[in-house]
């Protein structure tokens, strides 16, 4: 789904006491690039790739802009918040999910968007092919984002407001930066190890749909049939 490496900065970024605009920047590019080469790896393959090089150029500086935009519009908003506001801290701790969403939208439709411009394949569950259509290839792109901002969700939420309660309520905590920063990075850990699977679960690489949801070519060949095409991860 998405390297620990690339969580964990996410977070760390936002807890580590000295973070600024390039720190942002950085932990958004590393997260971006790895994204740009691990979403196109994993996409289905349904088309030619003449164009691979140019795709993947498009979504990565896509992917980047708007997750550093993202990053920085929430910090800049949590920064300018009213004296005393309690809900600015909470929101500089989501900052990441927020660039992590708005990304996942872009990389994912511009990494893949072949599958709803030109089609996926579309096989019965006995394996015959169908045909190409863009109506599952825009199924399958919708699911995976939603399926990519449903694992991060967890991950990007539960550990910086965990940690902005031990940073409230424990001196251990307050008084030792590093000893946050050890337990952030636990917590996305465990984090990980419970979201991610079950992600998968949820949104597995093969996906079913009904004939008539598709175009009237595939209804007509396979009435009141369920179709298979590969949803990709």
């Amino acid at each position: 789904m998405r390297s620990a490496c690339a969580f964990c900065v996410e977070c760390t970024h936002q807890h580590n006491a000295a973070r600024g605009s390039g720190q942002v920047i950085a932990a958004q590019w590393l997260n971006q690039t790895y994204n740009a080469l691990h979403y196109r790896a994993n996409s289905n393959k349904s088309n030619s790739a003449a164009e691979e090089g140019w795709s993947v150029f498009q979504a990565y500086v896509g992917a980047t802009v708007s997750s550093v935009g993202a990053a920085l519009y929430v910090e800049r908003a949590a920064t300018r918040a009213p004296a005393g506001a309690a809900w600015a801290p909470y929101m500089r701790r989501l900052g990441p999910l927020a660039a992590v969403a708005a990304a996942d939208v872009l990389n994912v439709g511009l990494m893949r968007r072949s599958e709803y411009t030109q089609g996926v394949n579309v096989r019965t569950e006995e394996g015959e092919v169908l045909g190409k259509s863009r109506v599952a290839g825009g199924l399958a792109v919708s699911a995976c984002i939603a399926g990519r901002v449903a694992a991060a969700t967890p991950i990007l939420t539960i550990p910086p407001l965990l940690l902005h309660r031990l940073e409230r309520t424990s001196s251990l905590v307050r008084g030792r930066p590093w000893v946050g920063t050890a337990a952030l990075m636990g917590m996305v850990a465990v984090a990980i190890q419970v979201s991610v699977p079950l992600t998968f679960g949820l949104f597995r690489q093969t996906a079913s749909v009904p004939s008539d949801w598709l175009e009237p070519q595939f209804a007509a060949r396979a009435p009141g049939q369920r179709l298979v095409y590969n949803k990709g991860l």
